[in-house]
């Protein structure tokens, strides 16, 4: 069975400066897929998401 599983990470990260400043808020977003787990498995979802153009996890 061949399955496609594909996946979008998303990362979001506030900060703000000081207590009279607004937060400033960045996105990050990487497409990739769910592949079998490999690699070191001390981090959550990392050992199964394959990030696209690239063979590592």
């Amino acid at each position: 069975m061949n399955i496609n599983l594909r996946m979008l990470s998303v990362f979001f990260f506030s900060l703000a400066i000081g207590p009279d400043s607004g937060p400033l808020t960045f996105v990050g977003k990487t497409p990739g897929k769910i592949v079998p787990a490999r690699g070191p498995n001390d981090f959550e979802w990392d050992p199964v998401f394959q990030p696209d153009g690239y063979e590592q996890t």
